[in-house]
């Protein structure tokens, strides 16, 4: 996790993103805070349980491409390099 993150009022403020549910939004602003430097989260299991957000939140930040299920176990924002300027 970094000290600080970027986050672009862009991909927020799409319609994708605001019809999103109320959780899914949640669920993805906590991901997005706890991604690596890269942009992979390790731990999206505890930061379901820590965020009371429902599973199905993930599968459809998933579902709508905001983030992919890598082959490792892990989950990778796809708006990272936007966010981040890069």
């Amino acid at each position: 996790m970094r000290e600080k993150t970027t986050i672009d009022f862009d991909v927020v403020n799409c319609d994708d993103f605001l019809e999103l549910t109320q959780d899914a939004q949640v669920l993805y602003f906590h991901l997005l805070m706890m991604a690596d430097n890269g942009g992979y989260v390790n731990n999206a299991n505890a930061i379901l349980r820590v965020t009371r957000c429902k599973e199905m939140s993930l599968d459809l930040l998933e579902e709508k491409d905001f983030i992919q299920y890598t082959e490792d176990g892990r989950y990778y924002i796809s708006h990272w390099k936007i966010h981040t300027g890069n």
